[in-house]
């Protein structure tokens, strides 16, 4: 099986097969490994040919894509045998079992690079299969790949959050489903509980962001925000409607996609939105999450470009303020498992621990650490 990317990353292609060869030689003394030209570029080979797994990258200098290829043979495919015999082999049950095994591999390769340039095809796979406990799905919020586009409007970041806390909360209550286009969760609860669960006081001013909230769900803000194709071709929020009861309660009732329940969102985040957060806080730490939720496994952060567009004007204590908040939920990350170790400080082109960042790093990158447990 075999995958074929083509990156953006600004390390080249050329460059990334030299890396691997090197660090491979250093964590993977004991396999087989050789480089080769051939007349579109570089070939990397790991592993022996005769043995049950055997590995290829190969380069095409031309229009900077890279081949991966694995070819197994032997007990690994001895799964695959009453497929091949019962001529299953176009069913969808062969062809995920098949791209299970290729993913398996690379990852057993990949993981251990310092440098996970080129390799994002990868993350995509396998972020919706990490490990995640009951509890941390309890205390969490989910997203998907955000589209990476300029919330300008302070508004549109809270409605963003906003968003992924109503999906948070309506999942401990009770629902009932009908199907219309798809299957759909309906739902109805009081204004007032959905404001305590935000920790926001229900009065009128509040009241009325969450109505401008739900209006604006209905009109695709999902499939906006998301950059997904499963989530373009979906009609998430088809009714939704704010009302007063007849003990004189404003109550919700809302319709939400089945699949926005159902489906593999490949980041967790401890919802730190559950407590009270500054304007600044809160600016830092979406930008955070927005950053987080691409497909790229190295996450940049221009912190000195971020208070330069800025939507308010910051003394110079504020600015430190910011990048001392950048500092600290970005270790946070780090402690939770999210990101590895290392920093590199795109400034000085020098690797740092996380440990070590502080509020004078401005331009740094970071990496996400992905623990999948494969059968």
């Amino acid at each position: 099986m075999e995958e074929i990317s083509k990156s953006t990353d600004p390390i080249s292609t050329i460059d990334f097969i030299n890396s691997c060869y090197i660090q491979f030689q250093e964590l993977h003394s004991s396999k087989n490994l050789l480089s080769e030209r051939n007349q579109k570029g570089l070939i990397l080979k790991i592993g022996n040919r005769r043995s049950s797994k055997h590995y290829r990258i190969y380069t095409n200098q031309k229009n900077n894509l890279l081949r991966f290829e694995a070819e197994m043979k032997g007990d690994l495919i001895k799964d695959f045998q009453d497929l091949l015999i019962t001529s299953s082999f176009e069913e969808y049950e062969f062809e995920s079992k098949i791209a299970y095994q290729f993913f398996k591999y690379s990852f057993e390769i990949f993981s251990s690079l310092n440098q996970p340039s080129h390799i994002d095809w990868l993350a995509t796979k396998i972020r919706p299969y990490q490990h995640r406990s009951a509890l941390s799905l309890e205390l969490a919020i989910h997203s998907h790949y955000l589209n990476q586009m300029d919330y300008k409007l302070l508004k549109e970041k809270q409605h963003l959050i906003t968003l992924l806390r109503l999906l948070a909360y309506v999942k401990k209550l009770k629902y009932t489903t009908k199907r219309l286009t798809s299957e759909f969760r309906r739902y109805r609860f009081s204004l007032r509980d959905f404001l305590n669960y935000n920790n926001l006081t229900p009065n009128y001013y509040q009241v009325k962001k969450l109505k401008t909230f739900f209006d604006m769900v209905k009109n695709n803000f999902v499939i906006e925000s998301f950059s997904d194709k499963h989530y373009r071709m979906l009609v998430t929020v088809p009714e939704v409607s704010v009302y007063k009861s007849e003990q004189n309660i404003l109550m919700v009732e809302i319709w939400l996609a089945e699949e926005l329940f159902d489906y593999l969102h490949p980041f967790l985040f401890s919802d730190v939105f559950q407590q009270k957060l500054n304007k600044h806080q809160f600016q830092v730490l979406f930008e955070i999450i927005k950053t987080y939720s691409s497909i790229h496994l190295r996450k940049e952060f221009n912190i000195a470009q971020f208070l330069e567009n800025y939507p308010s004007v910051l003394s110079n204590q504020h600015k430190r303020q910011i990048q001392e908040y950048f500092t600290h939920y970005i270790k946070m990350l780090q402690q939770e498992g999210k990101l590895q170790d290392k920093v590199l400080d795109l400034s000085s082109n020098k690797v740092l621990q996380i440990i070590d960042l502080n509020s004078s790093h401005s331009q740094i990158a970071v990496f996400e650490n992905i623990k999948v447990k494969f059968l």
